[in-house]
């Protein structure tokens, strides 16, 4: 939950990576790797909406299933709605789901390698050195100020 809205598209998009990001941390650490995605977006104390997708193979890489959560963000959000809290979630651990291979198709779907590897390094570093060892310069916005509790943000 933030401490204002956000309106602009950007900032919820940074909103959507940074989360993913957290999700993608605890993922890791507790060894699971899931197939859905959720993307909750909370308008006001009584209003929200969600949106799932359900991935072709397990992972717990945020870049792939954050990937998800921003094309799901169209389905529930229209340009200068108010948004006070971004979820998103990963679920469905029990496993690939089965798919049938193109046989002759050149133009088959390709997905992007799993890149979680990169990922756990981060965790480790973070782990070894801090959670502020290493970050994307999005998360900036969403970090406390030292002097004030309220998350950073960019005012456009």
């Amino acid at each position: 939950t933030f401490s204002h809205d956000l309106t602009e598209r950007a900032d919820i998009e940074a909103a959507i990576k940074h989360v993913a990001g957290l999700v993608g941390h605890r993922l890791r650490k507790k060894g699971l790797a899931g197939t859905t995605v959720t993307l909750k977006l909370k308008f006001d104390v009584r209003q929200s909406r969600t949106a799932q997708r359900t991935l072709s193979s397990p992972t717990s890489d945020e870049r792939a299933f954050g990937r998800v959560a921003l094309d799901l963000l169209d389905e529930i959000w229209t340009q200068g709605t108010h948004v006070r809290l971004v979820g998103v979630g990963v679920s469905g651990f029990d496993g690939p789901r089965p798919s049938q291979l193109a046989l002759f198709s050149d133009d088959a779907k390709r997905e992007e390698p799993d890149r979680s590897g990169l990922g756990r390094v981060t965790d480790a570093l973070r782990e070894r050195f801090g959670d502020d060892a290493v970050s994307y310069g999005r998360d900036l916005r969403f970090r406390e100020k030292t002097s004030d509790t309220a998350p950073m943000h960019k005012d456009a």
